[in-house]
């Protein structure tokens, strides 16, 4: 008799270990663990800083992943981003009429503040490289440069936001642009 009453308590013990361990572990007992990982997609204008050169539309993706984040102080992550003109820009240089489009890929360390609405301020390295065409002409510019830029955005979701940004890609081409982001 004595044996069948000490049982169930030492029944229970084991049970409630494994209780409070599937409580533990379990995303309601314990905070949300997003993704690293974001990607994005940005249209917008890229502005050549000449006379005679017209914006081009550029479509941009990007690549990120999240080294720091935390709601009160914002998140710190590295961005790739690949830019290239969808619509070319008019040229009119000395009577003569031409396109021109540009093509960039960047890695940039990015910061957002926290908050739904949010700042973002960026900086790295870019590579560009610029194509001019009129009749019986062609030219071509490319180069690496310092490259930074700043914008603001809205968190529709810990995992989703719209942002718009101001970028300097180099001194006289910079790209101003809306965009998505989504973590994986």
């Amino acid at each position: 008799m004595k044996l069948g009453k000490a049982l169930p308590g030492r029944a229970a013990a084991p049970l409630a270990i494994v209780l409070a361990t599937l409580l533990a572990v379990s995303p309601a007992g314990a905070q949300q663990v997003v993704n690293p990982m974001y990607f994005g997609f940005k249209a917008g204008t890229m502005d050549l800083d000449a006379s005679g050169f017209d914006n081009a539309s550029n479509w941009a993706v990007l690549l990120g992943f999240t080294l720091y984040d935390r709601p009160e102080t914002g998140s710190f992550a590295l961005e790739g981003e690949y830019s290239r003109s969808f619509d070319d820009g008019d040229v009119r240089v000395a009577g003569a009429r031409g396109e021109w489009d540009a093509e960039t890929l960047a890695l940039y360390g990015a910061y957002r503040t926290g908050g739904s609405v949010f700042l973002k301020a960026k900086a790295g390295w870019a590579n560009w490289d610029v194509n001019v065409s009129g009749p019986g002409t062609r030219a071509e510019g490319d180069d690496s440069d310092f490259s930074y830029g700043a914008g603001a955005g809205l968190r529709l979701s810990p995992r989703t936001g719209f942002e718009a940004e101001y970028t300097v890609i180099e001194s006289d081409l910079s790209f101003v642009s809306l965009g998505f982001f989504s973590r994986f």
